[in-house]
């Protein structure tokens, strides 16, 4: 794995740390930290990353501040990271879309267009015994996402030109992330510069999360057989 974090003034990288910057999914087990070197921004402190051969390297490497400069993401400028390094062993199937980088990424469907859950659900009963599902507690956050997702598709699609859409453009972005995330090891800040998003695939992700053209489809068949009724 290419992809390396710096975190500035830490005299270690531990868990703790990482997850509190929101780094938590971002880096695999095993990984190495070397603690109290220099880095991007003219600091020194931790670097965190493929165990062998981890060290900064200004001339050779690309690096990117996070939120406020409190970590920096780097990799080899000749070797950023892949969709296959960063892939996650367990994921969410879906569909595969060519992103900004030019690679192909999986993107996953939390839902399909009826509703039914395309993620891990754990069975259980409700209060009065009768069979129950839940989604696992792993994907729940991703479930609430697609639930806000397919209600603002809808709202788009019954009208397209209104000036207060459900999800504002910062949310879908927010979302995208959230999605990528769910099937690599990235968080918004490596999205970012990695260069995944546009303007166009953007909601490309957004919909396949909730497999929005299969019901798109479906609809404009109806439609035209109406028509051919009528």
């Amino acid at each position: 794995m290419s992809l390396m974090i710096y975190i500035p003034d830490a005299p270690a990288a531990p868990e703790t740390v990482l997850v509190k910057l929101g780094l938590g999914g971002v880096m695999p087990p095993g990984t190495g930290h070397g603690s109290s070197v220099a880095g991007p921004g003219g600091t020194t402190g931790s670097l965190v990353g493929p165990p062998r051969g981890l060290r900064y390297d200004a001339e050779a490497q690309t690096w990117y501040p996070g939120p406020e400069k409190s970590y920096w993401i780097g990799w080899p400028t000749d070797s950023p990271p892949s969709p296959k390094e960063l892939l996650r062993p367990k994921f969410v199937s879906g569909q595969v879309l060519r992103l900004g980088d030019g690679n192909d990424w999986i993107c996953p469907t939390a839902r399909l267009y009826d509703g039914t859950p395309k993620l891990p659900v754990r069975f259980g009963l409700d209060v009065d015994g009768n069979d129950a599902g839940e989604i696992v507690a792993e994907y729940a956050d991703l479930w609430a996402l697609a639930q806000q997702v397919w209600v603002g598709a809808l709202a788009e699609m019954q009208d397209p030109d209104s000036d207060e859409p459900v999800l504002s453009p910062d949310r879908v972005i927010e979302i995208a992330h959230a999605a990528l995330a769910a099937n690599y090891r990235v968080n918004g800040t490596v999205v970012k510069a990695l260069g995944l998003l546009t303007t166009e695939n953007i909601h490309e992700i957004t919909r396949t999360l909730v497999d929005f053209e299969t019901f798109r489809a479906i609809l404009q068949d109806s439609i035209e057989k109406k028509k051919d009724v009528a």
